[in-house]
């Protein structure tokens, strides 16, 4: 302690201190480091309030890792740590640092793309999901055999009302680049919540 900070100051820094890791804890996936679903919510709704506000495009890319169940039955959950780990890094990477990425489940990620537009918003995703291909084949056992399947959806779609719609719109597409075969990027088809 110096002659100038008092233990109440002290006590003060080591209090702020603990209060900014909590919350940076709270916000955060244990596993990963990006954020968590709960931080995701949070800041997709105040996207999609600003995007509604003044008009500008908001995309959700939803990503899923292909055939991560073989990871985890022949490696082990650590294996499957691991390659969650490396995969949620590589999303990381992929985007802008006004991005978001979170850990939306167990194996799947979500993108929040402020400011792009639909065309933008599936070059991020198709950008991953190569990041991965090239970053699998280093990787040992059944992760080498993973994939991304990506569902884009946006603001641009004028049948979505909400930020829960385009969720809904971006996991719609997410399955149906499953369906498809996965290891894909499928962009939600304009209207597909038409009420």
């Amino acid at each position: 302690m110096t002659a100038v900070e008092s233990p109440d100051v002290m006590a003060t820094d080591e209090l702020e201190g603990m209060l900014t890791k909590t919350e940076r804890l709270a916000m955060t996936d244990a596993l990963t480091g990006v954020y968590n679903r709960r931080r995701f919510a949070d800041m997709l709704k105040r996207e999609w309030a600003s995007a509604r506000r003044y008009k500008h495009p908001l995309s959700l890319c939803l990503v899923d890792v292909d055939r991560f169940k073989a990871v985890n039955d022949s490696g082990g959950h650590g294996a499957g740590d691991e390659a969650l780990k490396d995969i949620a890094t590589i999303l990381a990477m992929s985007i802008r640092e006004v991005d978001i990425c979170a850990r939306y489940g167990g194996d799947e990620f979500a993108l929040l793309l402020p400011h792009t537009l639909v065309e933008n918003a599936i070059v991020v995703g198709e950008r991953a999901r190569a990041k991965v291909e090239r970053a699998r084949a280093t990787w040992p056992g059944e992760a080498s055999a993973v994939s991304l399947s990506v569902g884009v959806a946006s603001s641009e779609d004028d049948s979505l009302r909400s930020a829960d719609d385009l969720v809904e719109a971006a996991d719609r597409a997410l399955y149906e680049a499953k369906r498809a075969g996965r290891d894909r990027v499928i962009i939600a088809r304009r209207g597909i919540l038409q009420r």
